[in-house]
């Protein structure tokens, strides 16, 4: 998957408050990109908003944004974060990623 989609799904978790390995570090990475500010929006987590406005973008520390997919698994940093469900199809065939059963993210 792309950048864009591993972004979203990362800041979806955070924002359902699933515990990520490395929190802090993850949250200081996706402050140095405009597009997490873009996307906080959509998840309705004014504690994430703050988190990341706060936090100082880190050139030190940049963690990893790839994720893994076995199966159904999203995986990050060994760790199962979610799983992919198809919960309706469209037109347009949009598939859409439960987040440890908290929130939905469209990544189409």
């Amino acid at each position: 998957m792309n950048t864009a989609v591993n972004l979203k799904i990362l800041t979806a978790a955070l924002a359902a408050k699933v515990p990520v390995p490395d929190s802090k570090a993850l949250i200081s990475t996706l402050a140095s990109k405009a597009e997490t500010f873009a996307l906080i929006s959509q998840f309705g987590s004014p504690q994430l908003k703050r988190e990341l406005s706060l936090a100082k973008p880190n050139q030190t520390i940049e963690v990893s944004l790839q994720l893994e997919f076995n199966g159904h698994k999203v995986i990050y940093q060994s760790q199962e974060i979610g799983k992919i469900q198809i919960l309706y199809k469209s037109k347009k065939n949009h598939s859409y990623f439960r987040i440890n059963s908290a929130k939905i993210t469209n990544i189409s």
